[in-house]
């Protein structure tokens, strides 16, 4: 840009030092009178010279002249004009370099404003960014901690019911365990007095059943001594019998577990006892049963 503009004011000073030039000539071409031609020749004799040939002449040169006058000043003009033009083309080039200096320090300012502008707006959108972040960090923050919050709540909660649901499963293992207790008892108590009644009504059952199997014990007795055979016998001997018996009073086994200490008197008895068989016995099954094997006195 520099080298233009240096180029510039070169051509315009040559264009006017070219003009002052022609101005110098022209006016020594104007002012100055032609000096009288030298003549050499040697004199000759006066010849007549048609004056109208030389007015022609004269008319000619003066012609001469004056086109060649005009050429000057149309050469000087095209020259002032061309002066004149570059000299605008200068001002306009200097103007334009003026303006161009201008906008480009305008363009300059522009992007040194829009730098700052556009530093300004970065430094803010990093503020923004930060205070963004920030913001959403604490946010983040207070979620989190509400989450751990709700989490440790919801945990309580659990626990909570987790104990209480303990609670209610050991009062009601506590409860269940008294009820059991006391169903336990009342059953024991129940179980002990039907025990109770059942013994009380065994035992009265039992002292029935022993009276009737006493009542048959002595007839079994009584149909041992109708068989017993007591000639050349001492008296007040006895022995005691073991006896098995089957269904309708058949003896299966009868052996005597005590003697009387007299042999004949105990061969006598087991006689005595096969012969009377089938024994007298109950007809009712459960009193047969508890007589079904018998240990037996005989004393006759």
């Amino acid at each position: 840009m520099k080298s233009a503009t240096l180029r510039s004011v070169l051509y315009s000073l040559l264009l006017h030092l070219f003009a002052v030039g022609l101005l110098i000539v022209n006016m020594n071409i104007s002012v100055t009178p032609l000096p009288p031609p030298k003549s050499n020749a040697k004199v000759i004799n006066a010849v007549t010279i048609d004056e109208k040939q030389i007015e022609a002449e004269i008319n000619r040169l003066k012609e001469a002249d004056k086109k060649k006058q005009q050429e000057m000043e149309k050469k000087l003009n095209e020259l002032q004009n061309k002066t004149k033009k570059a000299e605008q083309e200068r001002k306009a080039e200097e103007r334009r370099l003026s303006n161009l200096k201008k906008k480009q320090a305008e363009e300059t300012k522009k992007l040194a404003e829009t730098k700052k502008q556009k530093e300004e707006l970065e430094h803010k959108r990093k503020l923004e960014e930060e205070k963004k972040k920030k913001v959403e960090e604490e946010r983040n923050r207070i979620e989190e901690e509400k989450r751990k919050a709700e989490e440790a709540k919801r945990k309580a909660e659990e626990e909570k019911q987790r104990l209480e649901e303990e609670k209610r499963k050991a009062e009601e293992e506590q409860r269940r365990k008294e009820e059991e207790k006391k169903r336990k008892a009342a059953e024991e108590a129940l179980q002990k007095q039907l025990a109770e009644e059942q013994k009380q009504q065994a035992e009265a059952q039992n002292r029935e059943d022993q009276a009737v199997i006493q009542q048959y014990a002595a007839r079994i007795k009584n149909a041992i001594a109708q068989e017993f055979n007591i000639t050349g016998l001492p008296p007040d001997l006895s022995c005691e019998f073991y006896i098995r018996m089957i269904p309708g009073g058949e003896v299966v086994e009868a052996r005597v577990i005590k003697s009387s200490g007299n042999s004949v008197f105990d061969r006598r008895a087991e006689v005595a006892l096969n012969k009377a068989s089938p024994l007298p016995v109950p007809d009712n099954a459960r009193i047969f049963a508890k007589m079904r094997e018998i240990k037996l006195t005989f004393a006759p």
